[in-house]
């Protein structure tokens, strides 16, 4: 197994420290806001956090580039940003002079990054988007009106089972047969913290968005807010597996803008004249301004992009493991933030999925490890 260094490891325990806190300030914002609207509130402001910070790189590129030479103009040969073309097309007329063979004009180097090409990859920034900021961030949402914020990150701990699963099928990625067993317990775990959360004594955020205002939330059965967690995780393991061949592509800011970009914008379809709605009637409190701004800021602008370039720098399965600890941060953030602690029941899920995690992210044989030093798609498990 090759180890991650130290800049992968900081990256991804960014992610995870922003990421677990997003649990229970999600949970304190549904106090004002919708679940869509909220999702849209958070990503409205991601997005303009993510455009500042591509503006302000290309200007400190721009003041980095060296001035062309501005000397006298030699005949030897040319100076500045043209040198090299006037060079071909000198070499051009002297063999067109000497009556010989015109040489063939070397291509011009293609422009790389947001410059060139981006477009032919506009289907899969909108499919990243779809799954990674539409579905994961709607499903979460609308959970935590029917679960507490800890249990729907023990539910969406199983995120990182579900993507070796999807790396199986999607970037052919063996999983052995204890990966198998692996997941056979994450989704036991999954169903026993499911049934605790349906149980009557479950907390029941729902009454509380509703009565301050914060959007529709239709009455629904119990087993519906573990259920919108539950796609909320499979929207999130799509995502990981999705974002992989891009990474080595673009850029981890880049990468993280346009499918940020793309997100928002399908939320702003679904969920926009709701958010006008809410602004419109003013009585938003400067706590869900609040919650919407850190959310957006931390969790999914700053919390993304560490995210893109941690993957960028390691295998998707093997950064993703990671995500094994997020749980155990999102409920000590919950329980020092809102006082919620999961029941017995769903401690003993949690624990079960986890140890399923665990096994279907096992260590790496010898030749997988060789295959991830050549950035290959290994064998997890």
């Amino acid at each position: 197994m090759v180890p991650m260094d130290w800049r992968t490891l900081a990256l991804a325990g960014c992610t995870l420290l922003f990421w677990s806190s997003a649990f229970a300030v999600i949970r304190a914002g549904l106090r004002y806001w919708g679940p869509g609207e909220l999702a849209l509130a958070r990503f409205i402001v991601a997005s303009l956090a993510l455009a500042l910070g591509l503006g302000l790189r290309r200007l400190a590129r721009r003041q980095e580039q060296p001035a062309p030479a501005t000397g006298p103009a030699t005949t030897g040969a040319a100076t500045g940003p043209g040198a090299a073309g006037t060079g071909r097309r000198r070499a051009h007329r002297l063999a067109q002079a000497a009556g010989g063979e015109r040489p063939a004009l070397p291509a011009a180097p293609a422009a790389s990054g947001v410059e060139s090409g981006w477009w032919r990859d506009a289907g899969r920034f909108v499919l990243l988007g779809a799954t990674g900021i539409f579905l994961y961030h709607t499903g979460l949402n609308w959970g935590e009106t029917r679960v507490s914020a800890a249990t729907a990150s023990l539910l969406v701990a199983t995120a990182p089972a579900l993507t070796a699963l999807m790396s199986r099928f999607w970037l052919g990625e063996r999983l052995a047969p204890r990966g198998w067993l692996g997941l056979a317990l994450s989704f036991a775990g999954v169903a026993l913290i499911s049934w605790a959360a349906a149980q009557p004594a479950a907390p029941e955020p729902a009454a509380a968005v509703t009565a301050a205002g914060g959007g529709a939330v239709p009455s629904l059965p119990a087993w519906a807010g573990p259920a919108a967690v539950g796609v909320a995780a499979l929207g999130t393991s799509a995502f990981f597996v999705l974002q992989r061949p891009l990474s080595g592509r673009y850029d981890a800011l880049t990468l993280t803008a346009f499918y940020t970009w793309a997100g928002t914008l399908l939320l702003g379809a679904a969920f926009g004249p709701g958010l006008a709605r809410q602004v419109a009637a003013g009585q938003l409190a400067p706590g869900a301004w609040l919650a919407a701004v850190y959310l957006g800021v931390f969790p999914s602008a700053l919390a993304y992009w560490c995210w893109s370039a941690a993957l960028a720098r390691a295998p998707a399965a093997r950064v993703a493991s990671l995500l094994n600890l997020n749980p155990l941060l999102a409920v000590a953030t919950a329980w020092v933030m809102l006082g919620e602690r999961p029941t017995w029941a769903e401690w003993l899920g949690g624990a079960v999925a986890v140890a399923g995690v665990l096994l279907v992210q096992g260590r790496a044989r010898p030749r997988a490890a060789a295959a991830q030093g050549r950035g290959l798609p290994v064998a997890e498990g």
